[in-house]
């Protein structure tokens, strides 16, 4: 059953790609440069489109959308996003963020934003031990589905978004544990995937997954 409902989606996906003109690789784990040592990666973004191929990895991932709108392959489901949206990828938790072919013949358009990550045991002790951050555990364990904030009107959000990629030390994870914190009791939010969905590494990594894949890429999309 896991597997028919990802081949559906992505079969279904692949076809809207191939209509599109755009290209789709097969899975890909993504290894980051995060460690224990240095468990936060974040950064600004500015690019004519996102060209990320459908990927998953253990970190957790935060995604602004200060510009841009197009669909995103998440899990098993597939949906919008658009200016002022704000994701959160859970720990192998399969996305892709695709912008529209249309916007290549409008070279004023382009994607925009913040992007955090940080690794999936980040304060973990603090975290499942403390009930001071009981919020911010349940977050990260709902991240597993994907969620979806609407924060363009959210000033203490968007505020937190603009400090943390230039923060230093102690001061970023200050940041980040606030911008957690904040998004932990924002009820203006949207689960990603359906309510059964579960990641499983072990099906990401499977052979027969990645055959399937890459057959369904050949076929519908290539010229």
């Amino acid at each position: 059953i896991l597997y028919d409902a990802y081949l559906c989606k992505i079969f279904t996906y692949l076809c809207k790609v191939k209509i599109d003109g755009g290209n789709m690789k097969k899975i890909m784990n993504e290894k980051l440069a995060i460690t224990a040592s240095n468990p936060v990666r974040a950064r600004f973004y500015e690019y004519p489109r996102f060209t990320y191929p459908w990927h998953f990895h253990s970190e957790y991932e935060i995604i602004y959308v200060e510009e841009g709108e197009g669909d995103c392959l998440v899990g098993d489901s597939i949906i919008s996003y658009s200016k002022g949206d704000l994701i959160l990828f859970g720990s192998e938790l399969p996305h892709s963020m695709q912008t529209p072919p249309c916007q290549d013949e409008l070279p004023e358009l382009k994607v925009k934003g913040v992007n955090i990550q940080f690794e999936k045991d980040f304060m973990h002790y603090s975290i499942s031990q403390y009930s001071q951050f009981i919020p911010i555990k349940n977050l990260l364990e709902d991240a597993c589905r994907g969620i979806r904030f609407t924060v363009k009107r959210s000033k203490k959000i968007l505020g937190l978004l603009k400090q943390i990629p230039s923060a230093k030390g102690a001061e970023q994870i200050i940041l980040l544990l606030s911008l957690l914190q904040v998004m932990a009791t924002d009820t203006n939010r949207k689960y990603l995937t359906t309510s059964h969905y579960t990641p499983s590494p072990s099906v990401m990594r499977n052979e027969r997954m990645e055959k399937v894949i890459a057959y369904l890429n050949k076929h519908y999309t290539e010229s």
